[in-house]
């Protein structure tokens, strides 16, 4: 319950990104969501 919290807490104190439709979609083979260092951070703490 307490997690839930955190989280709202957190997604409603951010900025709105104003311009976010008007923009065009992110390259595929350039960007990446993971990287190996995210991996190692991930499998560390788990």
């Amino acid at each position: 319950m307490l997690n839930d919290v955190v989280n709202s807490l957190a997604m409603v104190s951010e900025k709105a990104e104003r311009d976010i439709m008007s923009r065009p979609p992110a390259i595929r083979h350039k960007t990446h969501l993971l990287d190996w260092k995210l991996l190692f951070h991930a499998y560390m703490v788990v």
